[in-house]
């Protein structure tokens, strides 16, 4: 009942999540692999690459879709990137996973005025993510030799403990016509 109060919560506080999102129910993790499934209940098939939320922020996205059951790539897996950026958008990266908790958000240029704790957003630049949804809080900053800062960070979305989902059909390429 807490899931399910604090989704509805989260979903009514956002009015374009609030349209064509759908609940889903956590009924398997592999958080080594950074997969998920999540089963809903209504039998239908999401578009691939339909975005995936939590009340503490991004999940993933759908790699598969099948009835009541989906597979999910979580933000945190080896081959997810996701395009972020500052609360003000002033500071832009690249949210990679590391098949671990930790992201690694790459392209954050040296002179970046980025500080430990910020909250990083989804910015939609990757076009499969709609904008501002919270999906990472910056751990750690290195400077390199590189033209980049090495920034590290974590999941917003608390991934070992995520219950209930909301999935955004309508955020998905295929719903906007992004795909041939």
């Amino acid at each position: 009942l807490t899931a399910l109060r604090e989704i509805g919560d989260f979903a009514g506080s956002s009015a374009e999540f609030d349209a064509g999102a759908l609940v889903g129910r956590c009924t398997y993790r592999d958080l080594i692999a950074g997969t998920m499934e999540v089963r809903t209940a209504q039998s239908l098939v999401l578009a691939h690459d339909t975005p995936v939320v939590s009340a503490k922020g991004l999940v993933g996205r759908v790699l598969r879709s099948e009835g009541h059951r989906h597979w999910l790539q979580l933000l945190t897996h080896a081959a997810a990137a996701v395009a972020v950026q500052t609360e003000d958008s002033l500071v832009h990266g690249l949210a990679l996973g590391t098949g671990s908790n930790a992201l690694t958000i790459a392209y954050v240029p040296r002179q970046a005025a980025l500080e430990r704790g910020a909250l990083l957003v989804t910015s939609g630049g990757d076009g499969i993510y709609p904008p501002d949804i919270p999906a990472a809080r910056v751990t750690r900053i290195r400077e390199s030799d590189e033209p980049f800062l090495e920034v590290t960070a974590i999941s917003t979305a608390d991934l070992h403990a995520t219950r209930i989902v909301l999935m955004l059909p309508e955020w998905a390429p295929a719903a906007r016509g992004d795909l041939p």
